[in-house]
């Protein structure tokens, strides 16, 4: 007897059913996902790391990083030796010079023994650099990044019905 004086409904057991095969041409339509470099904590890379796209350092790089995009080192990640990337996030330590073609972000627990050359700089209290700082002019705004106000643009025929009040502090309106 089920809950509440009714019978009780058991249900019946579900065969189970072969996958779905999608079509050969919906599978290679599917795009392959954006693989990133993880240096892993306890890893040590020995030489060069170069290449694009976007690398994470949580282990230790010893040796030159020269990087087409997105450079971080996680907290527990060291690089020895020089630096250069688009981006630059620093929440580890590096010791060599620094170079951020675009930007630079020194987080709180970020360490830099070595000289920086970047185009804009973001020093979080608790970050320490111990070196000279060179700034770069920031590089040209393309059209597709050009900022997009708000206003349009006005010509003097929509200015004769016009109202414009003008607030006058400390005195009347006239």
């Amino acid at each position: 007897m089920g809950i509440f004086g009714g019978t009780s409904k058991i249900p019946e057991p579900v065969e189970p059913q072969e996958p779905a095969v999608l079509p050969e041409e919906e599978v290679r339509a599917v795009p392959e996902p954006v693989m990133d470099t993880i240096i892993a904590q306890g890893i040590t890379i020995t030489g060069g790391l170069s290449g694009q796209g976007a690398a994470r350092v949580e282990g230790a790089v010893r040796g030159e990083v020269s990087l087409e995009g997105t450079l971080v080192v996680a907290a527990p990640g060291r690089i020895k030796g020089p630096v250069v990337a688009d981006i630059i996030r620093v929440a580890g330590c590096i010791e060599g010079t620094v170079t951020a073609r675009e930007s630079l972000h020194l987080e709180p627990t970020g360490t830099i023994e070595g000289d920086v050359t970047t185009a804009t700089f973001a020093l979080d209290p608790g970050g320490i650099l111990n070196g000279r700082t060179t700034m770069l002019k920031p590089p040209p705004v393309s059209e597709r990044e050009e900022p997009v106000f708000a206003a349009s643009v006005l010509d003097e025929s929509d200015l004769d019905d016009a109202e414009i009040e003008v607030p006058v502090w400390g005195g009347s309106k006239e």
